[in-house]
């Protein structure tokens, strides 16, 4: 069944977060690989501030229940 008001990801703050997430994502496992692991560090670092950026873009309103997304 298809939920008109099924909004699941589709907000600027979860497509940033997740943007960022998996570039940190993918920096680290290079690192862990490849490079320096001061790199590995800092994409670990990066992934976790993409957590934190979420929680922050939601309160600044554009999360799913926020007026800064419309369908």
């Amino acid at each position: 069944m298809h939920d008109d008001d099924d909004n699941h990801g589709q907000s600027p703050a979860a497509w940033v977060s997740v943007a960022v997430m998996v570039l940190a994502a993918a920096v680290a496992c290079y690192a862990a690989v490849f490079g320096p692991t001061t790199m590995l560090w800092g994409g670990i670092v990066v992934f976790l501030a993409g957590g934190v950026m979420w929680y922050f873009l939601e309160r600044f309103g554009l999360g799913a229940a926020g007026s800064g997304h419309e369908r």
